[in-house]
């Protein structure tokens, strides 16, 4: 554990400067894992007179290094001295000849501090925020008036830029490396259209974050940038034979790929020198419920999806048509483990947490009996499990529907939940099925 803030000890002084609850969860949370049979360090700030060590219990100590001088400081001003606290825990841990399965960090400050300690000894690194970002500036700048001026910079939000390593040609669209996102070992790269979907979102909700700050002329370059994204998408991904009757007509994929035509859904991959036609069921529901594609296109998306039976024999498959051996797109690093044979995970297999999303987008298209129907098809879907009823396993089969996932997984789970909400569904609304 790593909290590098306030007066953590063994019997801390609960109700001083920055010592309350989240010291006090510090400290009860190392303790149920020394049940459980784990050791655990938790490492913080040494000042003042205090020892080098704290014992817990027989599992649990307190590890402290210096930072800043002797002298407590608030929180808000510490973030100026984490890179020699890291230092200085990075020596103790190496004269001592520590190891940790991983580290735990509790707040922005040992947020930071802990990714240097996590990087620089090949670590997992979890982090705990315990408060929202702006209701905390809020009540430091109330706090400290004199250097509210300052926050932005030194504190809660150090300025963000946009990915503009993973967009080199600067044309609102990220270049992705091959297996570089969701779908692991699963063969697309360059623009992929879950990843831009992603990205449009991102901005735009980074945008909203700094209209919340008052920051609002660096808003309104990320939400007039996410806008640039949006017309990437549509113009690149939803290839058209039609004229553009904006303006000249642009250099369209169409133009370059003449054999595809006008397309039914947003394809799933394009690079400069090919594209993949295959759709991705993910992808292109997104753009609907992240405001990227409109109406009009969403049916025409709707109906090729539906027709080809893409929530067959449940909801959905995440690829249609899936990779065969022997096709152009087919690696064969898809064998491994037997995870993206055709069907499986990656490659068609069918996923519930996008089964989630396929239900409200159903529902926004405003079929809401359909949408109902498959939600109780995906409740069934969730039901079976491999062992016991309800494991809400992450994948099935794409022709058995047999789940073939790992089970408990939380975003089959909460996608399922966030359907029922959309779709304001009980027990009562969806019959006695």
């Amino acid at each position: 554990m790593v909290s590098t803030h306030g007066k953590v000890a063994a019997d801390p002084p609960l109700g001083a400067a920055d010592t309350g609850g989240q010291v006090a969860y510090v400290l009860e949370l190392p303790k149920k894992l020394a049940q459980l049979g784990f050791e655990v360090d938790i490492w913080t700030r040494r000042f003042e007179d205090q020892p080098e060590m704290d014992i817990v219990n027989e599992r649990v100590r307190v590890l402290r290094v210096p930072c800043g001088g002797r002298n407590f400081l608030d929180k808000e001003y510490l973030v100026r001295h984490l890179d020699e606290w890291a230092e200085h825990a990075l020596r103790l841990i190496a004269r001592h000849g520590l190891t940790y399965r991983f580290f735990n960090s509790h707040y922005r400050d040992a947020g930071y501090a802990t990714q240097r300690l996590a990087e620089a000894l090949d670590a997992p690194h979890i982090h705990t925020p315990h408060s929202p970002g702006l209701w905390k500036k809020q009540l430091m700048e109330k706090d400290h008036p004199e250097d509210a001026a300052t926050f932005d910079r030194n504190t809660i939000l150090p300025g963000a830029s946009r990915s503009s390593a993973q967009d080199s040609n600067n044309d609102g669209l990220l270049e992705i490396p091959e297996a570089g996102d969701w779908t692991d070992p699963f063969g697309r790269s360059y623009n992929v259209l879950y990843d831009e979907v992603l990205w449009f979102r991102a901005n735009v909700r980074y945008g909203h974050i700094l209209e919340l700050t008052g920051r609002f002329d660096r808003a309104a370059d990320y939400l007039r940038w996410s806008q640039k994204i949006r017309g990437r998408i549509l113009d690149v991904f939803w290839p058209t034979t039609k004229p553009d009757e904006t303006g000249p007509t642009q250099n369209r994929f169409a133009d370059r790929q003449r054999g595809l035509g006008d397309t039914q859904y947003l394809l799933a991959e394009i690079t400069p020198f090919a594209f993949n036609w295959r759709c991705d069921t993910c992808g292109n529901i997104l753009t609907f419920l992240m405001n990227v594609l409109d109406v009009d296109r969403a049916r025409t998306a709707f109906r090729f999806m539906w027709g080809v039976g893409v929530n067959q024999p449940g909801p959905i498959a995440n690829l249609y048509p899936v990779v065969q051996a022997g096709d152009p797109d087919w690696r064969a690093y898809y064998t491994v483990n037997l995870l993206n044979l055709p069907h499986h995970y990656h490659n068609g297999g069918i996923w519930p947490f996008i089964g989630g999303m396929w239900v409200r987008f159903i529902n926004r298209l405003g079929f809401h009996e359909v949408a109902t129907q498959e939600l109780l098809r995906l409740a069934r879907l969730n039901q079976l499990g491999r062992d016991h009823e309800w494991e809400f396993n992450e994948w099935a089969h794409g022709q058995t529907g047999r789940p073939m996932g790992k089970a408990y997984q939380a975003w089959s789970a909460a996608f399922f939940l966030r359907a029922c909400h959309d779709l304001e569904a009980d027990p009562k609304s969806l019959g006695h099925e």
